[in-house]
């Protein structure tokens, strides 16, 4: 990002520092109202009337005393949230200043006719030819042949390498072989070879976290590669000394930098040294082979900036911290060497900033160094061989033995005051900015000061002057109550009566350990306060700091927003979604006016997009259209797919897609009921992920995907994931819901088994939740504060009844997804994972709102229910009935041997006796004869038989034997029972009375 001009910025800053610049600034956001000498209007963080501007002494409101600053960039920043890189261009604007920017430094730029040649203006730019990226590359025939390394393409998202104007990098190990990879999502575990991808234009690319555009493209799942320059190459292979031995960022740095003789390797990032947790074992086998004595990880010139758009809520320290954790991670994966007997000097290093603002090596080497490339490594020999080993353009650090605290100072990282002292010109304007979870300022003076300081009543110790004159330091428990809770610590009362401690900053309340708060006063008191001060803390921090010591701050009393019927609230980094039936309204956090848990506030950027899917409802008959940018979505398609059941057919009729878009539209429904807050005693159901299609023998297919659900649901709401085979049979084990609180969602029971008991949940899913924690008290959720229920089930829950179907909402999963077909297959990547990019997971939140939307639209849409019925009667009869039951009623073409179906009345005795035998011995205590009887029932409905036609009505549909009052299928004489097992042809040419049943 290019630099305003130090002149342009100084003047803007200068100009808005008057009362005039900021009425009008206020004046642009909400109406000021004067009162005397001051003006008031309402607060944009709290909402209150009591933010007051005072000319002279700037604004600050008295009611969050969050909002509190001296001029309009104050404002901007403390009020608006908005970074200082747009603050800057919004007070430009008003002031009718022109931004001018630095320079940038003039790169080469080739001429090129050829519209696939980024790759050759990039190397052209940095003084490469195609000599010096062709590697030797060994065939498989054992020949040699030159292959480059850089060439034109791109990459499709399951890290295939296809054509395009983008510059793909191959790698190759030592040996001259392509490097290999075992691709998660290729069923047939394949090698396949590894490339990385630089595009030519980044911004089309987002990554997943910040939102910020994408240089670089890593196959998804791939594990880290050295690069490999092929003089670098070439020296191994002849098992030549290598002296020093660079590591760098980036390969093109690597293949500059070994031209001009610092031998250099590349890795993709400067946290992707080690894979696995330990270095490559070809990078060793290099230093082995090579005889490497000194080993240098050599950083850009920016590597101690700060972020370029500084807020007064992110960490200042955030950028330099990770590349402090990057060196340090370096060090600790080279030291593990002398384990294996290997010993090397370790270094690091960065390129000093210069006016051409050079970044890299390979920038160094190809501007202000081009045409006297040699004196960068004169320059390196130089600095290696001084104290301080700084050279002109290099500076280097020995840390071979140099602890992490040493470390941390090279960033300024072990104080605040030094670190903000380094970095006072972009500081101090800033009316506070966050270090660590504590907030400094400079003052008018250009003083360090913390910003908010130790008022009379936080002073949280006591001086006292001893007889020889040293002055000691006690602990002061009102002062540090007082100190502690101004700045956001309070107890939370739990709902046992109990009590934990949270951190509170813009309405946003994160739970805390005793331990962390202890820190925070230690490393205020180590930037800001005197020694005695600091050496009594020290002394005393368990005493001063424990669970029970703590106990003097007073309880948070929050207002907590209460879930609203038909409106639900998504949390976002950038913004807050407001969801209701048919639109989603953005919301700014200055509009947020009551608090919400940290684990409510998604790290996402997100955007509204186009809409996903249309649904139609039309006499009783389901149907969609997913739009083109819904069909971007991955996780929307794989819910399409899991719902087709007749994806096995070339034709399916209309009745096929009507029930497959009505299995899909339940889906949806169900994943919006299962992440919104709202409970409603009308669909007071728990959700159930289950196969829709299983074997004859009532085999379960899984894999279908049903856990996925479960998976999204994680996602979004806090929740609780149960291993289902905690659930097999007896009743539930006394600490089951440990962990439970009511600030879960969720509970997410993930394949349970056959004898899973959903009767013992009937409490749960319509009533008040019990928990009792280990080593705490019991306490109980009232049921509108209580978690839903996602099930995900290989088996149909056993029962019948109505209080079975009034708790469940069943959604069948189809076989499309099995055990040789999986997601990743379809898709290239893992749904949820490191591996979704920005936009994957922009068009997810998207489809999150969708389905809320879908469940405030539609309520309850069950799944088209034959399916399932068949499903769950299948489990009930049993595997082994079923079979017996098959072969026992299966059509005969003997005369002599007639079929026993449509046989009128055989004794009930006889049929039970022959499934005994064919049973065995030691199955038949699991089979009593009323068992039998309700087995042989459901097994007609199974199959679609008439359980006794003689007393069934096939006109009515319907059994019309009544005894008292009561439908009784039974038909007895003379004190024996008797089956008739028919079908529809039963009734042909006969004459059935009904009158009397038949007998």
């Amino acid at each position: 990002m290019p630099r305003i001009k130090q002149d342009i910025y100084d003047k803007i800053i200068d100009r808005q520092n008057n009362d005039e610049v900021l009425l009008d600034i206020v004046g642009q956001y909400s109406e000021l109202r004067k009162e005397g000498a001051s003006y008031k209007t309402e607060c944009p963080v709290c909402h209150s009337h009591a933010l007051v501007i005072t000319p002279g002494k700037g604004f600050k409101c008295f009611a969050c005393n969050e909002v509190k600053g001296r001029n309009a960039y104050h404002y901007l920043m403390t009020a608006q949230r908005k970074d200082s890189m747009d603050i800057i261009r919004e007070l430009a604007e008003h002031l009718g200043i022109v931004i001018e920017y630095e320079e940038e430094p003039q790169r080469i730029q080739a001429k090129t006719k050829d519209k696939n040649d980024f790759w050759r203006r990039m190397l052209q730019a940095s003084g490469l030819t195609k000599a010096d990226v062709t590697a030797k590359v060994k065939a498989e025939d054992g020949t040699t042949k030159d292959e480059l390394t850089f060439f034109s393409g791109t990459m499709t998202p399951k890290g295939d390498i296809a054509d395009g104007d983008d510059c793909v990098i191959a790698y190759y190990d030592l040996d001259g072989k392509p490097v290999t990879y075992i691709s998660k999502y290729d069923k047939e575990e394949r090698p396949r070879n590894y490339y990385r991808v630089r595009y030519q234009n980044p911004d089309l690319h987002k990554d997943q976290k910040e939102g910020k555009s994408m240089k670089y493209r890593t196959p998804y799942g791939a594990p880290a590669f050295i690069y490999y320059p092929q003089k670098i190459r070439e020296l191994y292979q002849r098992q030549q000394h290598i002296e020093r031995l660079f590591i760098q960022e980036g390969e093109k740095k690597a293949e500059k930098a070994t031209k001009h003789g610092i031998l250099s390797v590349a890795v993709s990032g400067i946290q992707n040294i080690a894979s696995g947790g330990k270095l490559p074992e070809e990078l060793i086998s290099l230093i082995q082979v090579c005889k490497v004595s000194e080993v240098v990880f050599l950083l850009d010139s920016d590597c101690n900036d700060l972020s370029s758009s500084l807020t007064v809520n992110k960490p200042i320290d955030t950028r330099p911290r990770g590349f402090f954790n990057a060196v340090k991670n370096f060090k600790e994966y080279f030291d593990t060497l002398k384990n294996n007997g290997i010993y090397v000097e370790i270094f690091y290093g960065h390129v000093m900033k210069n006016e051409a603002q050079d970044k890299g090596v390979d920038d160094l080497l190809a501007n202000t160094l081009k045409g006297r490339e040699d004196e960068l490594l004169q320059d390196i020999e130089k600095a290696r061989n001084s104290k301080p080993m700084q050279g002109q353009w290099v500076y280097l650090k020995k840390i071979t033995t140099v602890p992490d605290n040493k470390l941390l100072e090279d960033w300024h990282l072990h104080s605040a005051k030094e670190f903000a002292l380094e970095h006072f010109d972009e500081l101090k304007d800033m009316p506070e900015f966050t270090f660590g979870r504590r907030k400094y300022r400079f003052n008018d003076n250009g003083e360090f000061e913390s910003a908010q300081p130790v008022e009379a009543d936080e002073q949280f110790w006591i001086e006292s002057k001893k007889k020889d004159g040293q002055t000691e330091c006690y602990f002061d428990y009102d002062g540090c109550k007082n100190f502690l809770e101004h700045r956001g610590y309070w107890r939370w009362e739990t709902l046992n009566h109990e009590y934990e401690f949270v951190y509170v900053n813009d309405n946003i309340v994160e739970t805390v350990k005793p331990h962390q708060i202890a820190d925070f006063v230690k490393a205020f008191a180590k930037d800001t306060l005197q020694k005695g001060v600091r050496q009594m803390l020290y002394k005393g921090t368990a005493q001063y700091f424990g669970q029970v010591s703590l106990s003097m701050l007073d309880y948070f009393t929050g207002q907590f927003a209460s879930p609203q019927r038909g409106i639900e609230r998504l949390f976002f980094r950038n913004t807050i979604w407001e969801v209701n039936a048919g639109d989603i309204r953005e919301m700014s956090y200055t509009q947020l006016n009551y608090n919400i848990w940290a684990s409510q506030k998604k790290d996402y950027e997100v955007s509204k997009l186009p809409e996903l899917i249309r649904i139609s409802h039309e006499d009783d008959q389901w149907s969609y259209e997913i739009t083109d940018t819904g069909r971007k979505c991955d996780f929307l398609i794989f819910l399409e797919n899991a719902s087709n059941f007749t994806w096995r057919k070339e034709q399916p009729t209309q009745q096929d897609r009507l029930e497959n878009a009505q299995h899909f539209i339940s889906k949806l429904a169900a994943f919006g009921y299962l992440v919104t807050s709202m409970k409603d005693k009308s669909i007071c159901k728990a959700v159930i992920g289950m196969d829709g299609k299983q074997s004859e023998v009532g085999v379960s297919n899984g894999r279908s995907g049903k856990s996925l659900l479960g998976e999204a649901c994680r996602v979004v709401v806090n929740t609780l994931y149960k291993n289902g085979k905690e659930f097999r049979g007896g009743p539930l084990q006394p600490f089951v819901w440990d962990g439970l609180d009511n600030r879960t969602r969720l509970v997410f029971l993930d394949d349970t088994p056959k004898d899973f008991d959903f009767e013992g949940f009937f409490p749960l899913v319509s009533g008040d939740w019990p928990v009792n924690p280990k080593g705490h008290s019991p306490f109980t959720i009232a049921w509108a504060d209580s978690p839903k229920i996602y099930q995900a089930t290989n088996h149909a829950n056993s029962g019948d009844g109505d209080s079975y179907e009034d708790r469940q909402w069943l959604i069948a999963f189809s076989d499309f997804y099995n055990a040789k077909h999986k997601p990743i297959q379809d898709f290239g990547r893992h749904f949820f994972s490191d591996e979704w990019d920005a936009q994957d997971w922009n068009l997810f939140w998207n489809l999150v709102a969708t389905a809320i939307q879908v469940y405030f639209r539609y309520g309850y849409i069950p799944a088209p229910g034959d399916r399932l019925e068949k499903r769950k009667l299948t489990q009930e009869v049993g595997e082994e009935f079923i079979l017996w039951a098959d072969e026992y009623f299966s059509p005969s073409t003997d005369p002599s041997k007639p079929s026993r179906l449509n046989q009128v009345d055989i004794p009930r005795k006889d049929m039970y006796d022959n499934f005994l035998e064919y049973i065995g011995p030691s199955r038949r205590t699991y089979y009593q004869p009323r068992t039998f009887k309700t087995k042989l029932i459901k097994y007609c409905e199974l199959k679609g038989y008439i359980f006794n036609p003689q007393i069934f009505d096939p006109e009515k549909n319907e059994y019309i034997k009544i005894k008292d009052g009561i439908i009784d299928r039974s038909i007895k004489r003379n004190g024996c029972e008797f089956f008739t097992i028919g079908t529809r042809e039963f009734y042909a040419g006969r004459q059935t009375n009904y009158a009397n049943g038949g007998n």
